[in-house]
């Protein structure tokens, strides 16, 4: 049953992102959109979907400094309740470990902004995506010699707990790693030297935390 549950919420959203996406706000507006009985039957049994979400992952997802929540999902979530009248309760409080551990036991309904992974498809199911992003390396200023994944061999890399970049380098079983429940924290251990290399991340995301948290004290590499 809840497969089924996960599966039902799925198409609605994949409906939503079609619609806006490929269609002009005019077009969008007057669509009428189909529903199937059991999308129907989902939405009058499920009006509010519980959601887990990391506070910090600027631009995509965050809670501001008034407790809201913000980013490219909620502006997402914000187009599905207006033509779905589904409700989204975000639980706050939340580490994204923390979150990411709820979605595992059911104790929320979904993530909004997460990253597919084959490790990650075991557990969940996931929508067409609605941003594709690029990772990189992040490493002191002084570090030399590397410039890419192949190049962390035998490396101690930071990376933050159940992010998309800590499944991804589960793939990498000569990688060592260093799990923080933040970004900020896994990148300021790189700057100070906490951990003796690098950060891998998505390009987007790194540009907002560099002028936040650590000047010049650090370097993307390709």
């Amino acid at each position: 049953m809840a497969n089924f549950r996960q599966v039902v919420l799925i198409s609605i959203i994949l409906v939503i992102l079609l619609l806006t996406t490929f269609a002009s706000p005019c077009l969008a507006a007057e669509n009428n959109i189909v529903w199937t009985e059991d999308e129907l039957a989902f939405m009058k049994e499920h009006p509010v979907i519980r959601l887990g979400v990391d506070p910090g992952f600027v631009p995509f997802e965050f809670i501001d400094e008034d407790g809201e929540y913000k980013g490219i999902a909620a502006d997402y979530l914000d187009l599905i309740s207006q033509n779905t009248g589904l409700q989204f309760d975000v639980v706050k409080g939340l580490t994204w470990p923390e979150a990411y551990d709820m979605a595992l036991t059911g104790d929320v309904d979904a993530l909004p902004a997460i990253g597919r992974t084959s490790e990650r498809e075991e557990n969940f199911l996931f929508s067409k995506p609605y941003y594709y992003y690029k990772r990189v390396i992040v490493t002191r200023d002084t570090d030399t010699g590397i410039s890419g994944i192949d190049d962390l061999k035998g490396y101690t890399v930071a990376v933050q707990r159940n992010s998309s970049h800590h499944s991804y380098l589960l793939s990498y079983p000569n990688v060592n790693l260093s799990l923080y429940d933040s970004v900020e924290a896994a990148l300021a251990s790189v700057a100070t030297g906490t951990e003796n290399e690098e950060k891998v991340d998505d390009i987007l995301f790194l540009q907002d935390k560099f002028s936040k948290l650590l000047g010049k004290l650090l370097e993307i590499l390709g």
